[in-house]
Order: C-alpha cells, then sequence, then structure tokens
C-alpha cells in the first residue's frame, strides 16, 4: 500500500511539473526522445484524442483529471 501511495505521489509530481512547464521556453530535449515519448503515451491510452492535435495548447483542468484517470486505471485497475 505504502508503495503504491509512493507511486501515485511520484507520478502526480512528474505530472505537475510537465504542466507547470507549459508556456515556458522548451528545454533541449532531443526531438525524437519527446516524440517517442508522447507515442508511447498515446499507445497507453493516457492522450485524450483532444490532447492529440495540438501539443502547444494550454491543458484544461478535465483534460489533466482525464490524462490521470487514466494513469491510474492502468497502473491499478
Amino acid at each position: 500500500m505504502i508503495k503504491r501511495t509512493l507511486c501515485l505521489l511520484l507520478s502526480l509530481l512528474l505530472m505537475l511539473g510537465c504542466l507547470s512547464a507549459c508556456g515556458s521556453e522548451p528545454q533541449a530535449a532531443p526531438a525524437e526522445k519527446t516524440d517517442s515519448e508522447i507515442q508511447k503515451a498515446i499507445e497507453l491510452g493516457f492522450v485524450p484524442d483532444s490532447l492529440q492535435k495540438d501539443y502547444d495548447a494550454q491543458i484544461s483542468y478535465a483534460e489533466y483529471c482525464s490524462v490521470l484517470d487514466s494513469f491510474v486505471s492502468l497502473m491499478f485497475p
């Protein structure tokens, strides 16, 4: 139970870090690494169709909850 809670908290922190980076200057990450991470998230079902069209658009709270719900459902069925 503690491991699951820590995993969930870590994932929340990582997702919040990603959200806080929205609107800031892009980091110097290789494009192919970013593309592969996005493709993996899409394959796993984390990214809703509405978010797959424009990666520069600001994510809404409802969309964030949808991504988080998909993640939690996959990790803890």
